[in-house]
């Protein structure tokens, strides 16, 4: 809390406001516990043991976390995140071996109009719009180092080059990645001559299209990456 107090960019001049920081932590806990919704944050209200455990002596109505993030600009989460990433990576263990870096990417069904939300593939609810966030996973610890919020008619490897560049600059070089690992969506030229330029060791599951059950059974190898 200490942390996120010393970062929070958002701050209300009146004094029977609920404190940002706590509003913020409040709303993380409904995330934890389940909320579909800014609604289903009235679940917690009651829970006197919970806001003990926090130190809140009050906890936000549904109102009072929507207007903390309409306060927030882009500003204002570059603000916030770039410390408090940068707090949360110097606390990660020492690894003499380094640490595996997995690139993924999941769709999330969408119910409204919200911004960059597109019909695409969607394996759960066919027809539906959709993001598709790509990520950047540090596996041994696992931690999210890096995301973006991708529109849902992206394909899975649409823009990973750049993604991934943003990922290892990130990182920089606090600590080896000593491999990376992706699923066949990740399979592509751009992405595979970026890791081979990088000499970054790589585990990423190839296609096996009629070209590569061609190539496999001319040269009777197992399809994979190095």
């Amino acid at each position: 809390m200490g942390q996120l107090r010393q970062h929070m960019p958002v701050q209300w001049k009146s004094p029977n406001q609920m404190d940002p920081s706590s509003t913020f932590v409040a709303f993380l806990m409904t995330l934890l516990v389940g909320a579909k919704r800014f609604a289903h944050a009235a679940l917690l209200r009651g829970d006197q043991a919970l806001q003990a455990l926090l130190g809140m002596k009050r906890f936000p109505i549904d109102d009072t976390i929507r207007n903390l993030f309409r306060a927030f600009s882009m500003g204002h989460v570059q603000r916030l995140y770039e410390p408090l990433t940068e707090w949360q990576m110097q606390r990660l263990p020492l690894r003499a071996e380094g640490y595996t870096l997995d690139l993924d990417s999941t769709v999330l069904e969408r119910y409204g109009k919200q911004e960059g939300s597109l019909k695409g593939h969607s394996p759960r609810k066919h027809g539906r719009p959709s993001h598709h966030p790509l990520l950047a996973v540090l596996s041994e610890a696992h931690f999210l180092l890096h995301g973006w919020l991708r529109s849902g008619n992206c394909g899975t490897a649409c823009g990973a080059k750049e993604f991934l560049k943003e990922a290892l600059a990130l990182w920089g070089q606090r600590q080896k990645i000593r491999r990376l690992r992706a699923d066949s969506g990740f399979f592509a030229d751009q992405l595979l001559g970026f890791l081979e330029q990088r000499q970054l060791p790589y585990i990423v599951v190839a296609r096996l299209d009629e070209m590569g059950k061609a190539e496999c059974a001319t040269s009777g190898t197992v399809a994979g990456s190095g």
